[in-house]
């Protein structure tokens, strides 16, 4: 009987105290590239600020090809890449969507005084034929090169766009990186170092300054030397949370993001 009557109070207590139940939250996961995952990281925020039922998650770089890999073999809705799809990935039949024009930049680490290249001095820096800043005029001591690896999409850009970039060697005398973050750590703890990626990456390091370059300063809308951030999707995954992002993305709010990181909206 005694055990009878505290199920009943506890039924009782249990009907008079209201039950706060967890709000659904869809989560979507875009991988990929490291390429201005801060740009897309302002964009998931200011999304999120708007749609509070789902939560867009940046996880860390997996490069273009593992997105590419990773959606078209269903192991995620959406995947961020900074190069067009290649020949081999078309089997996956993934649509892409250009989202924002992307600055690639050569940027320095703050110990060093330069604020400006020709295309010419970035061109010697990278193939070894200028060893120190006091060859161009500007700082002192010997100049850090680091660079990335064959593939790279900033790497591409360069040499599609860059005026005598494809025609010169990168100097073996060089730290090779892998990821656009590897990259940012290492030029701002390099003093005298010298390297090439994404302005959204590297605008707000207060160890790296983004160079002129050819008078152009990189936020300038003609900035000539720029990539482009997409997302890669199956179209029958275009629905729910992805959809939303989606649409999302031709606002004026995403929009005011995307300038605000550092690129460029595509139109």
């Amino acid at each position: 009987m005694k055990k009878v009557f505290i199920f009943t109070v506890l039924i009782a207590a249990m009907i008079a105290t209201p039950v706060a139940f967890a709000e659904t939250v869809d989560e979507l996961l875009i991988v990929g590239t490291g390429s201005s995952a801060s740009l897309l990281e302002a964009v998931a925020r200011t999304f999120g600020a708007q749609y509070q039922g789902i939560v867009v998650k940046i996880p860390p770089s997996i490069g273009s090809g593992g997105g590419i890999k990773a959606v078209g073999e269903d192991e995620y809705l959406v995947a961020r890449v900074a190069r067009n799809i290649q020949k081999k990935e078309e089997r996956y039949g993934l649509f892409q969507m250009p989202i924002a024009k992307i600055p690639i930049v050569f940027f320095v680490n703050t110990s060093a005084t330069i604020k400006e290249l020709t295309p010419e001095q970035a061109c010697g820096i990278f193939s070894g034929s200028i060893k120190k800043w006091e060859e161009i005029g500007t700082g002192k001591g010997k100049i850090r090169v680091i660079k990335r690896e064959d593939g790279d999409s900033s790497l591409m850009v360069l040499h599609n766009q860059f005026p005598g970039f494809k025609e010169i060697t990168l100097t073996p005398n060089s730290k090779t990186t892998y990821t656009d973050q590897e990259t940012v750590v290492s030029c701002k703890d390099q003093p005298n170092s010298i390297s090439f990626g994404s302005f959204p990456d590297v605008m707000n390091e207060n160890r790296l300054r983004a160079l002129v370059i050819g008078g152009m300063h990189p936020t300038n809308p003609s900035y000539p030397y720029v990539g482009v951030l997409s997302l890669v999707y199956k179209e029958k995954n275009n629905k729910g949370a992805l959809s939303k992002f989606i649409q999302f993305l031709s606002t004026d709010a995403a929009k005011k993001a995307i300038i605000e990181s550092g690129g460029f909206p595509v139109e």
